[in-house]
């Protein structure tokens, strides 16, 4: 099992390379990456709507604290 950080290659699969074998250059960089190529307006509406996703989970985290009782 080889782990992959780069979420744009085509054989990522959630942190896994799906091939079984590849080839680093001498800084470790993955030879074997096929880059997806993905729309730049595309990515970024998604990079927007995971931060307001994030920052929606983090104001409903700061109410909840907020509204605890430690008395």
């Amino acid at each position: 099992m080889i782990y992959c950080g780069n979420h744009f290659c085509a054989y990522w699969f959630e942190g896994i390379c799906m091939k079984e074998d590849i080839r680093l250059d001498n800084r470790g960089v993955c030879l074997t990456c096929v880059q997806v190529d993905i729309d730049r307006s595309l990515l970024a509406r998604q990079r927007a709507q995971a931060r307001e996703y994030r920052e929606g989970l983090e104001d409903c985290a700061k109410k909840w604290l907020d509204n605890l009782d430690f008395t």
